[in-house]
């Protein structure tokens, strides 16, 4: 298994592995690898956390 740290990369992988295969069985539009790339990054989400700061209470 993969390490956490690499979580992003691999899941890029794995996007691009299934948008092939829904390509291979006609379930997608035929397009170029360059396409899906770009397609995968614009979809890609991205964790935006705002920073915690602890208060007293």
């Amino acid at each position: 298994m993969p390490p956490l740290k690499e979580i992003q990369q691999v899941s890029r992988k794995i996007a691009l592995a299934v948008a092939r295969e829904a390509q291979a069985e006609g379930l997608a539009l035929e397009t170029t690898e360059e396409a899906l790339l770009e397609a995968i990054e614009r979809n890609f989400w991205l964790p935006g956390y705002r920073a915690y700061r602890r208060r007293s209470v």
